[in-house]
């Protein structure tokens, strides 16, 4: 038993020493604080948001710190063209010590918008970064905003956001048995939420009624409103003479922004639904390259806004 005993005591200091070891080389390839002296990242840091990543973008990945990632995630062309508005997924991460939790931890996500040429270049961040991931994008830069749609669990938030990253909510879509965007017109001036119900009451009920509220190019509400009842699932698009179109594929209404409803004739497509998308006015199909940045990936002009 002393001899068992003995052994052990043996491989538990060698396993230790080897462990030491592994720790002090992970510590020695890892920053050190003359290096962290000179990196600069306290101006990321400084316009962070609350909640939003802070750790240094240039230290190692590694078991024993978190350092911050950026993704580009999507862009889509401004409405007038030429300019681009891209988002950048961030967030903090490391190594992870649970195979379970797959290959990194990941905390803070956060999105940065910013505005660039169609090549990436002349980048213009939108204010610094903000809570959550973005999800869909309007640009309208020459009206003074862009429109983005910020992802939470259970909602979904529609922000309008001024060029120096102002945020001001437009509204909040719940993702339970209600589902709807704000869509900017094609000239920028009127912004049109809307909301669609559907299957509350009746899950296998098909017919829904859409909601449709508008706000001008600051955020601030239009007294015009309406209610779209429909026998499917209402959905809005803008036509490029600035009207708006509630259909189910079946049928359509017009709604003018006083709030009256009237008969339209049904729409060829819904998608893109205003002049800013991932599509542009000759068809051009905007993407993510390897690298990053915004690149032509198709062209496609039947998908070009206008197809209405």
């Amino acid at each position: 038993m002393r001899y068992l005993t003995r052994r052990f005591m043996k491989i538990f200091r060698r396993v230790g020493s080897v462990l030491l070891a592994s720790f002090l080389l992970l510590a020695a390839c890892g920053p050190d604080e003359q290096e962290l002296d000179m990196v600069d990242d306290a101006a990321f840091a400084a316009t962070a948001a609350p909640g939003c990543p802070s750790a240094p973008e240039s230290w190692p990945l590694s078991l024993f710190w978190w350092k911050t990632t950026r993704q580009a995630e999507r862009f889509v062309w401004s409405a007038q063209g030429g300019q681009v508005l891209g988002s950048e997924l961030l967030f903090e991460e490391k190594l992870s010590w649970n195979p379970l939790n797959g290959t990194t931890d990941k905390r803070k996500l956060c999105h940065q918008l910013y505005l660039a040429d169609a090549d990436g270049s002349h980048r213009r961040d939108l204010g610094g970064p903000a809570l959550l991931q973005a999800g869909e994008l309007f640009a309208f830069p020459s009206s003074g905003y862009v429109v983005a749609q910020t992802l939470r669990e259970g909602a979904w938030d529609y922000q309008r956001v001024d060029l120096d990253g102002t945020r001001r909510l437009l509204g909040t879509i719940s993702g339970r048995c209600e589902w709807g965007r704000a869509l900017p017109s094609p000239d920028g001036q009127v912004i049109a939420f809307v909301r669609t119900h559907q299957g509350c009451a009746n899950p296998a009920e098909v017919a829904s009624t859409t909601e449709v509220s508008f706000l001008d190019a600051s955020g601030a509400p239009l007294p015009g409103h309406a209610t779209v009842a429909l026998a499917g699932f209402g959905q809005a698009t803008w036509t490029p003479a600035g009207q708006l179109i509630v259909t189910d594929d079946h049928s359509a209404r017009s709604v003018a922004l006083d709030g009256s409803i009237a008969p339209a004739p049904l729409p060829h497509c819904i998608e893109p639904p205003t002049s800013s998308s991932d599509v542009d006015a000759l068809g051009r199909v905007l993407g993510v390259s390897e690298s990053g940045m915004p690149a032509v990936v198709a062209a496609d002009p039947a998908r070009r806004f206008g197809c209405q």
